[in-house]
């Protein structure tokens, strides 16, 4: 199997100790004795509606999630917008991404089609800023072909 990762999926950038973020409206602070990365589980601040069992907003330091949720977890449909630009938007399971989604990067890169476990997964279409495209299947992120 042939395998081509067309973009970087999940970032593992370190973050400073202090973080002052102005996120999408809404201003985190967030202290720690250490750095800390996406990753390590930030205090999330539920800023509209229900985030427990229902429609709501929720923001940490780095992401803002708008839509449905299941037991304190995004669940359904809704939206997610990272600090570096990066978007998500469509279907959620247990929390991750997963089913029909579009992801929209910084650099105008898109990726239209199936998810799951937050990575492309199934059929979808991969749009580059330069015009290539990528339309086949994909497998955790790999394009393996038409």
């Amino acid at each position: 199997m042939n395998a081509h990762k067309p973009y970087e999926w999940r970032q593992s950038e370190r973050r400073l100790a202090f973080l002052c973020a102005r996120l999408f409206g809404v201003l985190v602070f967030v202290l720690s004795p250490g750095c800390m990365s996406e990753s390590a589980a930030p205090a999330q601040l539920c800023i509209e509606g229900d985030c427990a069992s229902g429609r709501g907003r929720r923001a940490d330091y780095v992401r803002l999630y708008e839509g449905e949720f299941k037991d304190g977890a995004p669940h359904g449909q809704g939206r997610m917008r990272w600090s570096d630009g990066r978007e998500y938007e469509g279907e959620w399971r247990a929390g991750e991404p997963a089913g029909a989604g579009l992801y929209r990067f910084p650099d105008g890169a898109e990726y239209e089609g199936g998810v799951r476990g937050g990575r492309p997964n199934g059929r979808g279409r991969m749009r580059f800023p330069d015009g290539r495209v990528l339309d086949g299947v994909f497998e955790e992120g790999y394009f393996v072909g038409p």
